[in-house]
């Protein structure tokens, strides 16, 4: 793992342009003022962290389904998500398909498909520790459907605290841009002071 982490591939990766064009088109929806509110970027470093965004990788629509399958395997975090020294930790239930106990599918569903009050509470959690205090803005990289991204929305609302809350649905793209919204939204969630991602998800 820490061979395929520190390959070029990985530390030289860079966004198309019409992903960061897409990017610079909805920098509004996080940053008011943009020399104010964005490090610049450099060589090295193409994709600065934007101060206090909080991006949150929320899979909705097929996922349902998916995370029940996916509780039937088992199934670990994916990919680098297993990378240690990542601050959430997933242990899966011992394979016992048709068996699993309350508690088990529970666990899993909450990993794998939270609830609006248990994704509340999560960034509850966050905003108590050492790098989430300067969170001010949200960023929710999701597929569900309108109804339902406004009601999380006002949840988070709700807590107070926040400058800006901003979703997938809120992106403004051109038809060529729509075709990879997905990928746009990855590199929004990059740039974020923190990402809370779907450890057993593979795609946005």
């Amino acid at each position: 793992m820490p061979i395929i982490y520190n390959s070029p591939i990985i530390r030289l990766f860079r966004w198309s342009s019409l992903i960061e064009r897409a990017f610079e088109t909805n920098i509004k929806l996080f940053a008011r003022n943009k020399s104010r509110d964005l490090l610049p970027p450099t060589t090295s470093d193409p994709y600065p962290v934007i101060p206090g965004l909080l991006a949150l990788h929320v899979r909705r629509g097929d996922f349902d389904w998916h995370c029940t399958n996916l509780l039937y395997w088992a199934s670990e975090f994916a990919g680098l998500c297993q990378l240690p020294g990542l601050p959430d930790v997933f242990t899966p239930p011992v394979r016992n398909p048709g068996n699993y106990t309350q508690q088990e599918t529970d666990d899993f569903m909450r990993a794998c498909y939270p609830s609006v009050e248990q994704m509340i509470d999560k960034v509850k959690e966050i905003r108590q520790t050492e790098q989430g205090k300067g969170l001010n803005k949200i960023f929710i990289m999701t597929n569900g459907e309108r109804g339902w991204v406004r009601d999380l929305r006002d949840a988070f609302s709700a807590m107070g605290g926040w400058k800006s809350i901003a979703t997938s649905r809120d992106m403004e793209l051109n038809i060529e841009q729509k075709y990879v919204a997905s990928a746009v939204d990855m590199l929004i969630g990059q740039r974020a002071d923190v990402f809370v991602g779907n450890g057993v998800c593979l795609f946005i």
